[in-house]
């Protein structure tokens, strides 16, 4: 009976990353295709950030209401109908002819990625005990570098020989299928308190509003990969395909730390909290290092540790957050927390955008590697990891 519970709880963990590949490979494919849509629409750094910017915020406004949803109606329920919704917002990109349609798209296509994540997040937790939690989250996660790696790879010479237009329509097919498949293969779990008492847990709290600060405060890192490629090719004058292959060393990175079970050790050995704070201090160190980075071997060394500590941080915060929060209203909680942490990414794009017109990136990204110190501030006061 235990190995049968295994194997389907390895069932979902697959679909479940299938799902993520789907829904980041839309946003994956937009920073190696955002100097083809500068060139189109002519536009300034800063408006290249309000195009990151769109997306992330229609993605954070629903992060708390879909966590709410799917600890009501089903967390698979969700994720189908949010599978099926940025299917059809790709396929409308075909349709875009001016920046403003293109914004607004972009806004439709983060409120579908935003039913994706946290109850994904939360049905693998109800899956999978704490003991093996941490390298369940790991592999769902690293579906994002492997997004990230193959973006550039197929996005650029669509992009290029078509139109940028073209690989957001090769993702919607893609996404069509998975709606599909895991609408059929995976089912609802059965969780051990009533919809009644999840209505009347408050998730938003003074411990998941510290999670969720300094969550927040990583965002801004995270925010610095819609400008990667764009930096890569002007600071190194690298073509756009080049550039797209030397930014996916961080996300290759990200796929073999988190598949080899290095960054699920971490966390295991070190416990969430002292793995949050390791990969704090990285997010600092890498983020400086990428200014004065002047040749290419540098800048994938930098890459690199930039995609460990990527594979670290997710599953990190993650672990920590399902070890504290309820069952019943676990997509709830990580809703209200992710809603803060991609608060970040939200305004970091503008932010970055901004400084880079005003001081270029080098100043950019060495004034935004502040924000992981703050955080390592905040994540010492927390409780080493405590069961809910």
């Amino acid at each position: 009976m235990q190995r049968l519970k295994w194997k389907y709880s390895s069932t979902v963990l697959l679909f479940s990353f299938l799902d993520s590949i789907g829904w980041t490979l839309n946003t994956s494919i937009l920073p190696p295709l955002l100097p083809l849509i500068i060139r189109e629409f002519r536009l300034n750094y800063f408006e290249a950030g309000l195009v990151g910017m769109c997306s992330t915020l229609a993605y954070c406004s629903l992060q708390y209401p879909i966590g709410y949803l799917a600890d009501r109606f089903g967390r698979r329920n969700i994720i189908v109908f949010g599978q099926l919704w940025s299917a059809l917002v790709c396929f409308l990109f075909l349709e875009v002819v001016d920046f403003w349609q293109l914004l607004i798209l972009l806004t439709l296509m983060g409120m579908g990625n935003g039913m994706h994540f946290i109850p994904s997040a939360a049905l693998l937790s109800d899956y999978y005990a704490p003991s093996g939690r941490g390298r369940a989250l790991s592999i769902y996660f690293s579906a994002q570098g492997i997004s990230l790696i193959v973006a550039p790879i197929f996005a650029v010479p669509l992009g290029e020989t078509y139109t940028w237009k073209t690989p957001f329509a090769v993702v919607a097919i893609l996404e069509v299928v998975v709606a599909l498949l895991y609408y059929v293969i995976v089912k609802e779990p059965q969780r051990e308190q009533s919809i009644e008492k999840a209505a009347r847990t408050n998730p938003i709290n003074r411990r998941n509003m510290k999670i969720g600060v300094i969550s927040h405060l990583t965002g801004y890192i995270f925010a610095i990969t819609n400008f990667v490629p764009t930096f890569l090719s002007g600071k190194l004058g690298l073509g756009l395909y080049e550039a797209g292959l030397v930014y996916s060393a961080s996300s290759m990175a990200l796929v073999a730390s988190s598949w080899s079970t290095f960054s699920s050790f971490i966390i295991s050995r070190f416990k969430a909290k002292r793995a949050i704070i390791l990969s704090e201090v990285l997010a600092f160190a890498t983020t400086l290092a990428m200014a004065p980075a002047a040749d290419i071997s540098t800048m994938v060394l930098v890459l690199v540790l930039q995609g460990l500590m990527r594979s670290i941080m997710v599953p990190a915060i993650l672990s920590y957050a399902t070890m504290v929060t309820h069952p019943e209203t676990r997509a709830a909680e990580m809703g209200f927390i992710n809603t803060l942490w991609v608060l970040g990414g939200v305004v970091g794009p503008s932010i970055i955008g901004f400084l880079a017109d005003a001081v270029g990136f080098e100043l950019a990204f060495a004034t935004v590697s502040v924000t992981p110190l703050t955080s390592v501030v905040l994540t010492m006061t927390l409780h080493q990891d405590e069961p809910s």
